[in-house]
């Protein structure tokens, strides 16, 4: 009797990965923060880049079987209403910059695990950069998206290698 379950070819890994289109994207974000903080958010087609005066900005690279870089662009002003809820649950973070940093890390290990993750996956480590200047990768972003989080805007940028590769 035949086996049911297909076995690669190869021990390689899987296929290169798919880059996520702007609207996926956008709507793991706002799953993301509709469970991590039960904040609104909206999806804000075709503005990609918004105008945010003195921004707070993060990198969050990334290894493994995927590498990247994630960058997220918001106003303080979100930053600080993000903190007054979590606050109002008794859950205080030492800055906005903690903060920033860990919905930054949450978020790109949920984005791993929505659209990369399987038996062949490895995650390697992750490293945030708050940014006052641009540090990410050259070039454009290979996606990127706008939302609105409580009638605050956020922008995402998103660089990534198409083809997956072993932890060194």
């Amino acid at each position: 009797m035949p086996c049911p379950v297909a076995f690669p070819n190869s021990l390689s890994g899987p296929e290169p990965a798919l880059v996520p289109h702007p609207v996926e994207l956008a709507a793991l974000f706002q799953q993301f923060v509709r469970y991590w903080s039960g904040s609104e958010c909206k999806y804000r087609p075709g503005d990609h880049s918004l105008f945010l005066e003195k921004p707070a900005e993060l990198y969050v690279h990334w290894a493994g079987s995927i590498r990247g870089v994630l960058h997220l662009r918001v106003p303080r002003l979100f930053l600080e209403e993000l903190a007054d809820c979590w606050a109002l649950q008794k859950l205080n973070f030492p800055s906005l910059e903690a903060l920033f940093r860990e919905m930054g890390v949450l978020f790109s290990v949920y984005l791993m695990h929505s659209l990369w993750v399987d038996e062949f996956f490895e995650m390697g480590p992750i490293i945030t950069r708050p940014s006052k200047t641009p540090e990410g990768p050259e070039g454009s972003p290979r996606v990127t998206c706008a939302l609105e989080v409580d009638r605050q805007p956020v922008e995402i940028g998103l660089w990534m290698e198409t083809s997956r590769k072993a932890v060194s």
